[in-house]
């Protein structure tokens, strides 16, 4: 909830200084693009800390079961490489070419055959 109530005041603190001071307030998703990019280190931090955490508590539940800290382990690598090695900017770019990769197929008729 403070990491909320943080970006909620950061926002009011930069709409307010701007407006102040006389200068063009930046779009909401120039400002929600430029918190993320603060946050990013954060949000990879806090992922690796999940990672860890999946990890030890299926082992201690399993009393460490090979297959499900196996698992455990296979989870939280997928977790980690989404996170903080551009997997999910892979998999968005991967979907944005497939579906601007190509142009749509469009065939016009004359006028007498509509």
């Amino acid at each position: 909830m403070s990491a909320l109530l943080t970006i909620a005041t950061d926002l009011t603190a930069h709409s307010t200084a701007a407006i102040s001071h006389g200068m063009v307030v930046a779009s909401v998703s120039d400002t929600a693009n430029t918190l993320i990019a603060n946050w990013t280190g954060v949000i990879q931090g806090a992922a690796v800390l999940v990672a860890i955490v999946i990890v030890v508590v299926t082992a201690v539940k399993t009393r460490l079961a090979i297959a499900s800290t196996t698992l455990s382990v296979v989870v939280a690598g997928i977790l980690l490489w989404a996170v903080t090695a551009d997997g999910l900017g892979w998999f968005s770019n991967s979907i944005d070419q497939e579906v601007t990769g190509s142009p749509a197929i469009v065939e016009l008729l004359p006028i007498d055959q509509v």
